[in-house]
């Protein structure tokens, strides 16, 4: 009985020290990488808001197969679904921009877990060509989500690398051609 007493203390002591710990951990979170893409800033800016361009660079469009997706508008309310078995089911709606500098997305993740995001692009003209930047910032839950806000750059940061990248490769291409046929 001492025993199991002893095991009960110390499986106690160790959620209650969870909990401290995880009050003291931030309650939001901010990934961002950047890139620059050899192409003019209104190609580049058209890549990202127009939602039915994604799927020719997005990382996780080839991470699942058996992802389905609607595309649904132009601008501000436009917005892009998923439903797949590794990506779950969610939604990007562009919820606010300004034309070649900024596009802000409402990022709504239903399962495997509900979440929400703000994804951010900005886009900067430079001597070097377009840079751009992609950030995604929100609130994490207590106690849970603070711990994993610890690992969320580590987790996704590499996902928005391959992205950019993809981006940038498909952004140059397309820019290439156009200017090719022009």
């Amino acid at each position: 009985m001492k025993i199991l007493r002893l095991i009960l203390l110390v499986f106690l002591t160790i959620i209650i020290l969870g909990l401290i710990v995880a009050a003291f951990l931030p309650s939001d979170y901010h990934i961002e990488r950047q890139t620059t893409i050899q192409a003019p800033v209104d190609s580049v800016y058209s890549a990202v808001f127009d939602l039915n361009q994604w799927i020719y660079w997005n990382p996780w469009t080839t991470m699942d197969t058996t992802a389905q997706y609607d595309f649904t508008g132009q601008g501000e309310g436009a917005y892009w679904e998923w439903d797949g078995e590794m990506l779950g089911q969610g939604r990007i709606t562009i919820v606010e921009y300004d034309a070649n500098r900024m596009i802000r997305n409402e990022l709504v993740f239903e399962e495997p877990q509900h979440m929400v995001a703000d994804d951010i692009w900005y886009f900067k003209v430079t001597p070097a060509g377009t840079q751009v930047t992609w950030a995604q910032e929100g609130e994490l839950n207590y106690p849970i989500g603070r711990f994993l806000g610890l690992f969320l750059d580590d987790m996704i940061g590499p996902d928005f690398e391959k992205g950019l990248h993809n981006l940038k490769n498909y952004v140059e291409e397309n820019a290439y051609k156009d200017n090719a046929s022009g």
